[in-house]
């Protein structure tokens, strides 16, 4: 946890400490960062964040739950401009209850296919008709200006046609995620019921699958999946929880998506907990069906350990092509699989699979499985693709139980960099809160990674990372939460040189749209300082304004011009390549006008 954060004037602190406060109010147990999700919602070229507090209080109402929204620049994710969102927000449906925990889960689609993405919001203790704990679903629609409460919808199993019923304790909207599994051009909702009893067997867990359309979202067609469908595989038991994750990718190649549901309470055989995956398959036109529908263990991959108790296979997924081939991948984790070396078990240790896509759909062949080795660790808890179907394609895997430096559960992630042979161990960077050029610090139960997303926030063309604490305390207020985000190099690689640290301070606003201005012109200092090739250069505008960004030697030669024109005001990061110069002591010049800022920046090899 995080006792020493040093609150700025600044909304960004553009240095080499980099710390951005964000409307709201640190509180004890807010756990800001639990939920993470990425998306364009005004559609600008740069990804966005949005990040969950679930357990937000808004006013006296105890856990009613909170979203911010922090979008991208060209500098990365700015402040400015910041929205957090509750039911108490103008024009947003519904009310805000105690323990609703509005912002659970959170995904992104287009689900009007006007080129902005949108955002699903679960609510997963929703009080519905009296029903406590039944769940609902939130939707707020993109726009130039980014999330809006117009034509916002509310979801629930009491919504006209569609299917379930709401049902104490069904949690619809524990887990959520989108994909275009008809291929019309607009993405559908899929929405996580692993409450659901399924007859009079409790707690089986259920899928409820919404259709997009030029009018966004529509119950038309919506269809109701659990394992009492006869075109899924599998019975419906009590306590299976089919529907806890999922992750949409096209796995068989044919340009439609196709959903896995995660399901890690299955028994295998008599195996209690060991867990299983589901995989529908889309068609064009139709939408998933059950035709082909696979189901996945611990005993079905070529180099897996078999089905234990409790290992819970499937308890997070995340798809994406790994190996550069014309199918979509899916990474599952068995978060609580316990781990044994040379004698000595981990409990709880985690272990990460990677299943590859084929023409029929997943195939073990050539599958691989990751570990990473510490007790309580539960290595897989979160897991994310970074450039999904792109030249440079990584996998986060959190490990929010992590040891770091004598910290219990202080947290950590390991990202995986992959090619056309999967994955080589070479290929493999572990960041957490102790790596240098990260802040916060390793503390605690911090559960650094016990969320993570991708997306490219600073419009670069290689996704960066962010990673959800939860359990970050903000100076001396416990569990208030935190998200650190990292950037990823020209080379698409994640860097920790050039990591900011997102937290909430200041009193927290209903109103839709909440500015936090930068007060000064800034240029901080490069980035790593000394380099020995490359540094980030950060700055921050006060206005829109004329800008020009050169390196000048100790002789007042420019050696390289790294920025000119007009900008907007607010945060902005530029990569410096100084491979090819030689060592010695180097100077940034940063020209507004008439107004000029500099840093000494030193290239030693």
């Amino acid at each position: 946890m995080f006792r020493a954060l040093a609150l700025c004037a600044l909304a960004l602190l553009l240095s080499s400490t980099s710390y951005a406060q964000v409307p709201g109010t640190s509180d004890v147990g807010d756990q800001f960062g639990r939920a993470v999700a990425h998306g364009d919602f005004n559609n600008d070229g740069f990804g966005d964040i949005a990040v969950g507090a679930p357990f937000e209080d808004v006013g006296t109402i105890a856990e009613a739950g909170a979203v911010t929204i922090l979008y991208g620049s060209d500098g990365g994710i700015q402040a400015s401009a910041a929205q957090v969102w509750t039911q108490e927000s103008p024009g947003v449906l519904g009310d805000s209850r105690a323990d609703d925990w509005f912002g659970y889960a959170l995904a992104s689609g287009d689900f009007d296919g006007d080129t902005y993405e949108d955002l699903a919001i679960g609510i997963r203790k929703a009080t519905v008709n009296g029903l406590a704990e039944a769940g609902a679903v939130s939707v707020l629609y993109g726009s130039a200006d980014g999330l809006t409460a117009d034509g916002n919808q509310l979801w629930d199993q009491d919504s006209p046609d569609i299917g379930g019923g709401a049902e104490a304790g069904d949690e619809f909207g524990f887990a959520v995620a989108a994909g275009d599994f008809d291929r019309d051009g607009h993405d559908d909702l899929v929405i996580g019921v692993p409450g659901e009893a399924i007859g009079s067997t409790a707690n089986a867990g259920a899928v409820q699958v919404i259709y997009g359309s030029p009018d966004g979202l529509t119950a038309a067609g919506n269809q109701f999946w659990d394992q009492g469908n006869d075109s899924v595989p599998g019975a419906a038991e009590a306590g299976d929880r089919f529907g806890w994750a999922l992750a949409v990718g096209d796995f068989d190649g044919d340009t439609t998506d196709d959903l896995a549901i995660g399901t890690p309470f299955e028994n295998i055989g008599s195996t209690v907990d060991a867990g299983a995956v589901y995989v529908l398959f889309g068609q064009v036109t139709v939408g998933l069906t059950g035709e082909g529908a696979q189901d996945w263990n611990q005993g079905d991959l070529s180099s897996s350990p078999f089905p234990e108790t409790d290992d819970r296979f499937g308890y997070a997924l995340a798809a994406g092509n790994l190996n550069l081939d014309a199918f979509d991948d899916l990474v599952v984790s068995a978060a609580y699989e316990d781990w044994t070396v040379n004698g000595e078990t981990r409990v709880d240790n985690g272990i990460v699979h990677f299943i590859f896509g084929a023409a029929g759909g997943l195939n073990a062949t050539g599958d691989q499985f990751w570990v990473l080795f510490g007790e309580d660790g539960r290595f897989g808890t979160s897991l994310a693709v970074g450039n999904p179907r792109g030249a440079t394609p990584f996998v986060v895997a959190g490990s929010p139980g992590a040891l770091v430096g004598g910290a219990g559960g202080a947290g950590t992630s390991l990202v995986f960099y992959t090619d056309e042979g999967g994955i080589d161990a070479a290929n493999v960077v572990q960041f957490n809160q102790n790596t240098s050029g990260i802040e916060g610090g390793a503390e605690a139960e911090d559960a650094f990674g016990f969320f993570v997303a991708a997306g490219d926030f600073n419009g670069d063309g290689n996704d960066d990372l962010a990673a959800g604490v939860p359990g970050e305390a903000i100076g001396t207020t416990e569990d208030a939460g935190a998200v650190n985000v990292l950037y990823a190099l020209s080379t698409g690689r994640i860097s920790a040189s050039n990591d900011i640290l997102l937290y909430q301070e200041g009193p927290l606003a209903t109103p839709n749209e909440v500015d936090v201005p930068t007060l000064a012109n800034v240029l901080a200092p490069a980035a790593p300082n000394p380099t020995a090739g490359h540094a980030m250069v950060r700055y921050a505008l006060a206005a829109q304004q004329d800008v020009r960004l050169a390196v000048y030697d100790v002789l007042g030669r420019e050696v390289a011009a790294l920025a000119a024109g007009t900008q907007s005001a607010g945060d902005h990061a530029v990569a410096f390549d100084a491979t090819g110069l030689p060592s010695g002591v180097y100077v940034l010049h940063l020209t507004l006008g008439a107004e000029t800022h500099t840093q000494r920046l030193t290239v030693a090899r």
